[in-house]
């Protein structure tokens, strides 16, 4: 097997391989997707890196579209994930905001009822035996 089929066969070992390495031990699917991209990612780089001085070929231009599609692919998850998160924080913020004005709201209700309720510091004119 020459050096070309060597490498673009490892190239298909990287693609076909979806088991993350390591201590990864997550039941979450969209986790278990971003490892192995991630590994994917550091494959293709290491394919990249491993040219041990012989010149940029076709099989290296395959290598940088995977990295490059893996990527673009990781990045996309994030920025998804990232409008996703936004989207809900203004969900929550919207809500807190709701809820505030709603204690306000009974807080100065409860006062103005403490208020009418409180003898009043001015003496009655009937409790007066000036009047």
């Amino acid at each position: 097997m020459d050096d070309a089929s060597r490498r673009l066969a490892q190239l298909a070992r990287i693609l076909s391989d979806a088991r993350p390495h390591g201590d990864v031990s997550t039941t979450d699917l969209a986790e278990h997707l971003h490892q192995v991209q991630l590994q994917r990612i550091q494959g293709f780089t290491a394919q990249l890196d491993d040219g041990d001085g012989r010149s940029i070929d076709a099989v290296d231009a395959v290598a940088m579209r995977l990295v490059l599609d893996e990527y673009s692919r990781v990045v996309a998850q994030l920025r998804a994930a990232a409008r996703e998160r936004a989207a809900t924080l203004r969900s929550l913020a919207a809500q807190l905001r709701t809820d505030r004005q709603l204690v306000e709201g009974q807080l100065a209700h409860r006062e103005k009822q403490l208020a009418s309720t409180a003898p009043s510091d001015q003496p009655l004119a009937s409790r007066n035996p000036d009047t």
